[in-house]
């Protein structure tokens, strides 16, 4: 069973970003595929990684398209970013470390993060873009 599932409620309506918002939910899925199966912090370590690496190509994708078609919550939707970005760099950080870390805590909150965006903030950005489409 996943640890993350994609529903119809977390598409935005525009294809591109749905697709990546899955692929993001995938990396999930491994990440928590990794540590359920009791890997070991390696393997945890490079699915992380990869995951918050994808979290920058994402975010660089969605603040460009943002930027380039005037979406007035642009500034707002970065610092969002920017925030979750550096809270992700710190819980690898603390892997990488060698801290105790609670993998479960780490995938709650991308889980949480994630379907929040996607639902709340990601939803306002949408409608924008699919006016501009159709005008």
């Amino acid at each position: 069973m996943a640890f993350v599932n994609w529903t119809p409620e977390l598409s935005v309506g525009i294809v591109t970003i749905d697709r990546q918002h899955q692929r993001f939910i995938d990396l999930l899925n491994a990440f928590a595929g990794a540590v359920t199966a009791g890997h070991a912090r390696a393997l945890m370590l490079e699915t992380l990684t990869e995951v918050t690496e994808y979290a920058r190509t994402h975010f660089a994708y969605e603040e460009d398209l943002l930027e380039t078609t005037g979406h007035p919550g642009y500034a707002a939707h970065r610092a969002v970013h920017a925030r979750f970005a550096a809270e992700a760099d710190a819980m690898l950080a603390d892997l990488k470390a060698g801290n105790w870390v609670s993998t479960t805590q780490v995938l709650t909150r991308l889980r949480d993060w994630l379907v929040d965006h996607i639902r709340e903030t990601d939803q306002q950005y949408a409608e924008h873009l699919l006016r501009r489409r159709a005008a």
